[in-house]
Parts: structure tokens; C-alpha cells; sequence
């Protein structure tokens, strides 16, 4: 039985001082106690008793345990084996002069890994990660092969439908017999009235849109055209390059993280909805590359035809774009200005909505978009939009007389927020991460605002919306 430890330390000092003060033995006596030495307790209850106990890397033996220590610093160390491959670690660095006691009360960590333990567990990791890697791969290509499939399928119809729009209303432009013509109805009068950006980049922005959108409505949208000779593309790289930064990009060839967010979007509505680009044209205005990539000034004008397909409809969406930045390395170095003008038609799966739809003009428009982006960089980029929305049915046009007005700012390190105006009129504020939807948006439409919850772009049911 041990005695306690106020009478263990009375004993050990008497001991220490004993053998400090007695002279030295005969030949054959009992040896003295060492010289520069201490006494440490190293006590243990419940759970670690018996746990190993190593002093300065030296294995001593089983806890509890009292053992004779050199002067000077003490590495104690404590282990107890739970398991085949955890333990429970007790360590403590200290230091303890000559001819002096020390009780250490042991309390083990939480069980961890041992060495061998971690290796077992990195393995089976890496295994789990390599089979998910594998479905993940073996689910992107079905995807992408029943993709392949419908796209082949919607692609047939995107032809006809082109070339119902070109017998309808043909391009005057040599090189673009599809680019999208201004509408028919001369009587363009969208209000350009524009609010006030918390931003002075971003407000600048918005007012040279403003300029632009009143010379593009005072020539009642004539002029809108590529040039009728265009330079030479500068270096092989050129026409991919121009198409990354105008985001003329199929689907297909965008990551797979992009592919199935819009998988997931369009899940409700197809199960295999197709998106991808077609029918690119580039006219370079000015461009140079150095060591074979876009570098330097840019300005082209574009053309493509955007094709989105689902279970219940296809639409085509004609876009002809002048685009204007700054090249670094086949990357986007500077703010980007563009002005994009587009035609959509879409036909429907159903019988009895393609005829409620075929001959509705409500349904055909125009839309100018006059836009401008900084480049994606650590935080959240700023951006500014005006958007006008012609329809050739007067009546229909009425219901959009003013301008749509979106605008990000950043906020604080990779968060920003993006407002959005019916002319000066807020119609919803949404807080951005990273340039995307992250927490609660509020649409003004009603009283209260109705409201969506984002995580990382995506919609999640969260109330209240705590996603930062």
C-alpha cells in the first residue's frame, strides 16, 4: 500500500539529505544514492493505469511508477495501446533540479492512430478515393454518352429551326447569314434610366453601358455588325482563346463540377438535357500573341449559336458579340467589355404548346446585353449588366419599357453581392462567395421579400439560411 504523498516526498527529501550528509561506505556496504539526481512520481488512476511510461526516449516501465531521474529537462512520455492500431499519448516537458521530488497525475489524450495504424488507415483512404474517383469517371462518361446521344438527336432539329429563321428573316451581313437582325418594331423606346452603383469602377461601367444602349437605340440597332474583312488570326491558340474569354464553350468541354451542376439544375426538367455551341464565327479586329498565346490588347467580334435541349423543349439562341479586353499569357488580364445581342426560338415536345407558341410574338424578342467583367481572381470580381429586351408585338412591349440593371461589388475578402434593378427599382439583392450564390437572396417582388437559401451556387432548404 502506498503511502501518501506528502509522507513520499517527507521520505524521499529525508532520503536525498541522508545520503548527502552520511560518509562514505566501507568495502561491501549498501551503494549511496547517486549523485544530481531527483525523484519523480508518475501517478495513474482508472484508464491509464498500466499505460508504458518512457523518460528522455529510455523505456522505465508501467504506470504508476517512482523512479530516480537525472537533474536537468525530463521528457516524459506516456503510452497505452488501445486497440490493434490506436493509443492514448500523455506527454510533458519539464525540467527538475538536483536533490528534489515531482508528481506527475497522468490524464491520456483521446485515442490516435499509431504509425502502423495511420498507414492501414492512408491505404484504405486512397483506395476509397481511387473507386470514387472511378464511378465518378464511369458516371461522367454515360452522362456525357447519353448526352452525345440527344445532343445528336436535338441537333437535327436546331437545323431545321435555323433554317426556318433564315428563310424567315435573312442576315444582311456576307459572312453571317444567321446573325441576329434588330427587330422589326421601329418604335424602340426603353427608358434608360440607370441606378447609382455603390462602386466608382462599377458605376463607370454602367454609365458608358448607358452611352452605348442610347447610340445603339438612336440607330435603331442598324450597324450592329462584324466587320465585312477581319485580320488574320495571330497564332494557332488565337480562336480558342477568343472563344474561353467570350465563354463561347459547349458544355461537354467545360469541368466536370460545371457538368453536373447543370445536370443537377436541369433534373427537373429532362433527364438528360443537352447544352453545348455551335456554328462559331470570329472576326479578329485586334490581336496579337506571344509565345503562341493571346497577349496585349484583344478586340473581335463573334457569332455562335447556342443550343439547350430537354424533355419538354429546344431553344436556339443566336448571339453575336463585339468584344473588347486585355490579353496576358492566352488569359484575361483586364476588365472585359462586351456587347451582345441574341434571338431565341424554341420549339416545344408537346403537340398542344407548340401550337399555343408557334405563333406567338410575344415569344420572339431580341435582347441587348451591354456588359462588362473584371477577371476572376481570388475574391469575389466585379461586374456590371444592362440588358434591353426588344419585342417585335408592340403590346408586349409595353410590359418592358425599362432597362434591367444587375451589378456585383465585392464586399469583404471573397465575398461580394449582387444587386439587381428593373430600371432604378431594386428587385433583389443576393450575397456572393467567390463569385457565387452564397446565403440568404431576397427578391423584392412582394411584401415580405421572397427569399432563396445558396450554398456555393447551389439552392439548399435551410431556415434560417446559416451557410458562411
Amino acid at each position: 500500500m502506498r503511502l501518501p504523498s506528502l509522507v513520499f516526498f517527507a521520505l524521499i527529501f529525508a532520503a536525498l539529505q541522508a545520503g548527502a550528509q552520511t560518509p562514505p561506505k566501507k568495502p561491501g556496504a549498501a551503494p549511496a544514492a547517486p549523485a544530481n539526481t531527483a525523484i519523480l512520481r508518475v501517478a495513474c488512476d482508472g484508464p491509464s493505469a498500466n499505460a508504458e511510461v518512457t523518460i528522455n526516449g529510455v523505456f522505465k516501465g508501467d504506470c504508476p511508477l517512482d523512479i530516480p531521474v537525472p537533474a536537468g529537462t525530463i521528457k516524459l512520455r506516456v503510452l497505452k495501446k488501445v486497440g490493434p492500431s490506436r493509443e492514448s499519448v500523455f506527454e510533458q516537458e519539464f525540467r527538475m533540479a538536483a536533490d528534489t521530488a515531482k508528481r506527475v497525475d497522468v490524464e491520456l489524450g483521446a485515442p490516435q492512430l499509431t504509425a502502423e495504424g495511420q498507414k492501414l488507415e492512408d491505404e484504405r483512404l486512397a483506395r476509397e478515393k481511387a473507386e470514387a474517383e472511378r464511378l465518378a469517371a464511369e458516371r461522367q462518361r454515360a452522362a456525357a454518352a447519353a448526352m452525345a446521344r440527344a445532343a445528336e438527336a436535338t441537333d437535327v432539329i436546331a437545323s431545321a429551326m435555323l433554317a426556318e429563321e433564315r428563310a424567315r428573316e435573312p442576315g444582311s451581313h456576307p459572312d453571317c447569314v444567321d446573325c441576329p437582325m434588330p427587330p422589326k418594331n421601329n418604335g424602340i423606346n426603353i427608358r434608360l434610366e440607370i441606378p447609382a452603383a455603390p462602386d466608382a469602377a462599377v458605376n463607370a461601367w454602367l454609365q458608358q453601358a448607358r452611352q452605348e444602349a442610347t447610340v445603339y437605340q438612336a440607330a435603331r440597332g442598324a450597324g450592329f455588325f462584324p466587320p465585312a474583312q477581319a485580320m488574320a488570326m495571330p497564332c494557332d491558340n488565337a480562336a480558342a482563346g477568343m472563344r474561353a474569354v467570350a465563354r463561347l464553350v459547349s458544355l461537354s468541354d467545360k469541368p466536370a463540377e460545371e457538368q453536373e451542376r447543370f445536370r443537377k439544375l436541369m433534373q427537373a426538367f429532362s433527364a438528360n438535357p443537352v447544352s453545348y455551341i455551335r456554328d462559331v464565327k470570329l472576326w479578329p479586329v485586334q490581336a496579337s500573341c506571344a509565345a503562341g498565346q493571346l497577349s496585349g490588347p484583344l478586340e473581335f467580334w463573334a457569332f455562335a449559336v447556342a443550343v439547350t435541349g430537354t424533355d419538354a423543349n429546344i431553344t436556339i439562341t443566336r448571339e453575336l458579340l463585339h468584344v473588347r479586353t486585355v490579353m496576358a499569357a492566352g488569359k484575361q488580364a483586364g476588365p472585359l467589355t462586351e456587347t451582345k445581342a441574341t434571338r431565341a426560338l424554341t420549339r416545344y415536345t408537346k403537340p398542344e404548346t407548340e401550337a399555343m407558341m408557334k405563333n406567338n410574338d410575344i415569344g420572339r424578342l431580341m435582347q441587348m446585353v451591354f456588359n462588362t467583367r473584371e477577371a476572376a481572381g481570388a475574391g469575389t470580381p466585379r461586374s456590371s449588366l444592362l440588358l434591353l429586351s426588344y419585342f417585335e408585338n408592340p403590346a408586349a412591349q409595353k410590359t418592358q419599357d425599362q432597362a434591367f440593371v444587375s451589378f456585383v461589388v465585392p464586399t469583404s475578402g471573397d465575398r461580394g453581392e449582387q444587386s439587381s434593378y428593373n430600371g432604378t427599382t431594386l428587385t433583389s439583392k443576393t450575397p456572393l462567395k467567390l463569385g457565387r450564390q452564397h446565403g440568404q437572396m431576397n427578391m423584392y417582388f412582394s411584401s415580405p421579400p421572397t427569399t432563396l437559401c445558396y450554398r456555393d451556387g447551389e439552392v439548399v432548404k435551410i431556415n434560417p439560411c446559416n451557410v458562411n
